[in-house]
């Protein structure tokens, strides 16, 4: 039996650029798409089954990308949006959130572990110690955090960020599955510096 499945997340849209007309996941970094850089880390994992979630608007063009590779995925599309009813009867489309597609698609993960990566993720990241400390701690729970990446302007730390200028707020989401109560949960968490 599978150890973990691995779930890639390669298919939201991108709050800071809204003109793109390929998918972010796609971008090219280095003469490589993104989504590539996170493939070399699941590569190191390669007993673990992947399921990458996109969603329908982005299907066709990663669906190209992703055949060209030795890889062995399976590809679970959803739509971006979803109908709800509100306590007055009006029907109004709401944005689908990271947790409600895992709802969704819980019953494709065959595996009691998961492993959650967004393509956000870039660079050289080694995620066997953290997936060592998950099995000798037992742990219901384990996160990797990274230090946020600063410029120095004037004396004065900035954030660098490209795109639309908009407020930046420190957050995380941290989603994570309680094995006992057989729940789904998802936190925010705020650091302040």
């Amino acid at each position: 039996m599978k150890e973990f499945t691995v779930i890639l997340y390669a298919g939201g849209n991108n709050h800071l650029s809204t003109n793109l007309s390929i998918p972010k996941c796609l971008l090219p970094i280095g003469n490589r798409p993104l989504i590539w850089y996170n493939l070399q880390i699941i590569q190191s994992h390669s007993s673990s089954p992947l399921l990458i979630l996109t969603s329908d608007q982005y299907q066709q063009v990663l669906d190209d990308y992703l055949s060209s590779l030795n890889i062995t995925y399976e590809v679970v599309i959803y739509g971006q949006d979803h109908e709800s009813t509100s306590d007055d009867q009006q029907q109004t489309e709401d944005k689908l959130g990271t947790l409600d597609i895992l709802r969704s698609y819980y019953s494709r993960i065959r595996t009691e572990s998961r492993c959650l990566i967004t393509c956000d993720l870039f660079g050289k990241v080694n995620l066997t110690p953290l997936i060592n400390m998950f099995r000798v701690r037992d742990a219901s729970l384990s996160m990797l955090l990274l230090k946020r990446t600063t410029s120095i302007t004037n004396g004065k730390e900035s954030i660098v960020q490209p795109g639309e200028k908009i407020k930046f707020t420190t957050g995380y989401n941290i989603i994570y599955l309680n094995n006992l109560l057989n729940r789904l949960y998802e936190c925010l968490l705020f650091l302040v510096f």
